[in-house]
């Protein structure tokens, strides 16, 4: 048993999710695509090709470095890359800004006084003026530049001689559609909008993320930046997910052996066998981002049967019970079925499910997922 544990990511079901959320906002609304983190973990050039060839035009990353990267596969009249940290990663001595954000046409999200002023003697000293975003903080409290400082900025003309390219905010529990927060965020807001375009009126703004697009149309405005959406994840907080499945991982059985009733199971001894059990050893650990909560509570799913981790997740390895499970000549739907492989994330357990059994959420389930799985890319 010499096979890999492997890591499928399916382009095509990727672009498909990101043209139905397209479709959602409509023609007035610029669906963008945040490939930050390496695309969640994914990989951002096959990723971002994908996007790209499928129509996307606008794309979200947190460096200055990851847009350098993104740029380099999509040439910059082709479409906008925004960075999410903007000058916060350009830290240069003197505290003006580097040309790569020129060269290579990238438009940073400025989200301090500090920044707006290190932007606008940039322009000045390019003799030029260049594109950037302005983000409000609604209430968040993370990253974003205060709306009293937003006030000062518009009477003081800096604002105007800025002219953003975007005004952005951030929801912060639009995955719970009906926290209070939403609509109080929602008409703060609206407020902020009403007071820029009253002396900016061709400015655009930007609202949402991906929950946050399936709250109210009204929030959508003129761009809309969904990430976990795309990837697979249920955005919204509802039962179902308007979302295909992106992911699949399937972990190579390295090993099968029968124990004895009474017999102990990994580290610690913290699983003791009830009966004679046929345990499958596979590939992967929490080296590889299986994370060791899934110790004892988890499941895969092996000849299409559900079957429990049982035992202490190790770096390299996770032992599953199959003992249930007669693996001689499984078929389902006509075909034969793999009896190597124990399947843990995919359609029958998506990364909402296996977030859900680890007390996480699903971004820290993709963007866990080591480089030592093989990966195959499917379109």
């Amino acid at each position: 048993m010499s096979r890999q544990s492997l890591l499928t990511i399916d382009l095509t079901a990727l672009v498909d999710n990101w043209r139905v959320l397209d479709e959602k906002v409509g023609d007035e609304c610029i669906c963008a695509s945040v490939v930050k983190a390496n695309a969640y973990g994914l990989g951002v050039i096959p990723t971002a090709k994908a996007l790209f060839a499928g129509g996307c035009r606008a794309f979200f990353v947190a460096t200055l470095n990851e847009g350098i990267e993104l740029r380099n596969i999509i040439p910059s009249n082709a479409c906008d890359i925004f960075v999410f940290g903007g000058l916060s990663y350009d830290p240069t001595e003197d505290g003006s800004c580097s040309d790569d954000w020129q060269k290579y046409s990238l438009i940073p999200v400025l989200f301090s006084h500090e920044h707006v002023l290190r932007w606008l003697e940039f322009m000045k000293n390019k003799q030029k003026a260049l594109p950037s975003v302005l983000k409000i903080d609604i209430g968040m409290h993370r990253t974003g530049i205060s709306i009293e400082t937003v006030d000062y900025l518009l009477r003081e003309g800096m604002l105007e001689s800025l002219d953003p390219r975007y005004v952005m905010g951030h929801f912060a529990c639009a995955d719970e559609p009906n926290n209070p927060v939403n609509s109080e965020q929602s008409l703060l807001f609206q407020t902020c909008v009403r007071n820029i375009k009253s002396l900016l009126p061709k400015v655009l703004f930007s609202l949402c993320n991906s929950p946050g697009i399936f709250l109210t149309d009204e929030n959508h405005y003129h761009q809309v930046r969904p990430g976990i959406a795309l990837y697979g994840g249920n955005p919204s907080g509802l039962s179902t997910s308007h979302m295909r499945p992106v992911v699949t991982l399937s972990l190579a059985v390295m090993q099968k052996k029968m124990i004895r009733k009474g017999e102990s199971v990994g580290y610690g001894a913290s699983y003791i066998t009830s009966r004679e059990t046929r345990l499958a050893v596979v590939s992967g650990g929490y080296a590889d981002g299986l994370s060791r909560a899934l110790s004892n509570i988890g499941s895969g799913y092996y000849c299409g049967i559900k079957v429990p981790i049982v035992g202490r997740i190790s770096m390299d390895t996770v032992i599953f019970d199959i003992t249930d499970v007669d693996d001689t000549s499984v078929t389902i739907k006509g075909k034969t079925v793999d009896s190597e492989i124990i399947e843990l994330l995919g359609e029958r357990q998506t990364i909402d499910d296996l977030a859900a059994v680890t007390g996480t959420i699903g971004y820290e389930i993709l963007t866990s997922l080591g480089n030592r799985f093989q990966r195959a890319y499917i379109f």
